[in-house]
């Protein structure tokens, strides 16, 4: 009788113990059911969007107005209180951007620098000297022979020299520096840095 009851009680505990893992099971399939559905879901949404955003282009003469809104907004803002007092900012100088510079570019010609020089000849001029010491000159050239031409002059010259000497025979240009093209930047308007805005608080009371 006892070895029966025994016998029972393990019968007893060991269907206990499939039952439970039948249980476990199915709440574990069914949690696994939903995560898998949510994430199907998740990625239907994500298929949706899946087409690039078109970026929203703001038309430039909106762009003033949203900035005079962010300015009023700014402004607003700028109200506190201390002490029980409200204090208000007062704009004494408002703020201003910087301006860029702004221009074109033109070409520019450079003429030439030239100048005008003299062309010298070397050559020898002869100095027949007479007694009182008065002279004859006699430029060199081509056959000229001073010693025969000395010996053919009167007794009062008694001697005869020359000097090297020059005489300009010709100008001639030189150039210093070629004519040329430059590109140059001409500025149009020109660079203005920006105004910081400058104020002061005023109480409007307490």
């Amino acid at each position: 009788m006892k070895k029966l009851k025994k016998v029972i009680r393990i019968l007893s505990i060991f269907f206990f113990c499939v039952i439970l893992v039948f249980l476990i099971k199915g709440i574990r399939n069914c949690h696994l059911k939903k995560k898998k559905d949510k994430f199907l879901t998740a990625g239907n949404k994500e298929e949706q969007y899946d087409r690039p955003i078109i970026e929203l282009q703001i038309p430039n003469n909106k762009k003033p107005q949203i900035e005079e809104e962010q300015k009023l907004i700014e402004k607003e803002e700028t109200i506190i209180k201390e002490d029980g007092c409200t204090y208000i900012w007062v704009i004494d100088v408002a703020y201003q951007p910087a301006v860029q510079e702004q221009g074109h570019y033109e070409i520019v010609h450079h003429e030439a620098v030239t100048r005008v020089i003299d062309i010298y000849q070397e050559f020898k001029t002869y100095y027949f000297v007479r007694e009182d010491e008065t002279y004859v000159t006699v430029n060199d050239y081509e056959g000229f022979l001073p010693e025969e031409y000395f010996n053919n002059l009167p007794e009062e010259f008694y001697r005869y020299y020359y000097k090297i000497t020059k005489e300009v025979i010709g100008q001639e240009i030189v150039i210093d520096r070629e004519a040329y093209d430059e590109k140059v930047w001409v500025v149009d308007q020109p660079y203005q840095p920006a105004v910081e805005e400058k104020g002061h608080y005023e109480k409007t009371g307490c």
